[in-house]
């Protein structure tokens, strides 16, 4: 995603190489209070970190398919910025809490095989949200292509529904 993201503020936003360098700053700053902020959250959150990592995975999960289908001029560069912010520090808080979670509740004997796991895992994960998100971008040029519209419909239409039900 920091690979993508450039390329995708300067087509959709016109944000130029100096107004990003800012922005990839900020995001980096973001991620790391997050991180340090990990273990405190860790020990208020029932559940601690495995509780943690699922709200940052579901934030994440949230947070960037809204950022980068919210396309303009559905949504403005703040609010682009701001839910891509959300999704960044959400990614590292994961990372931070599921090496905690292994840490917490793997065996010594089995957290070295258990650490390999993650960290398979997550290189697996990134070599396919690159795949994905670079079929993402180029689907982004369409004219009308209907991934703005389609997801950002579907974000409203469950929030809607979860309002309903609570009440």
């Amino acid at each position: 995603t920091y690979t993508l993201w450039p390329l995708f503020l300067r087509v959709h936003y016109d944000v130029d190489d100096d107004s990003f360098a800012p922005l990839l700053f900020v995001s980096s700053v973001v991620a790391v209070i997050v991180v340090c902020l990990a273990p405190t959250l860790q020990d208020h959150v029932r559940g601690g970190a495995l509780r943690v990592a699922t709200i940052a995975a579901c934030t994440a999960g949230v947070a960037t398919p809204a950022a980068f289908a919210l396309q303009c001029p559905h949504s403005s560069l703040w609010t682009h910025t701001v839910l891509v912010l959300v999704s960044f520090a959400s990614v590292a808080l994961l990372d931070t809490s599921l090496k905690s979670a292994v840490s917490e509740f793997a065996t010594r004997s089995c957290q070295g095989s258990a650490f390999g796991l993650v960290a398979s895992l997550n290189g697996i994960g990134s070599v396919s949200a690159n795949i994905f998100g670079t079929m993402l971008y180029e689907h982004s040029f369409a004219e009308h292509s209907g991934l703005g519209e389609s997801v950002s419909h579907s974000v409203l239409r469950h929030g809607a529904t979860l309002r309903s039900l609570n009440g």
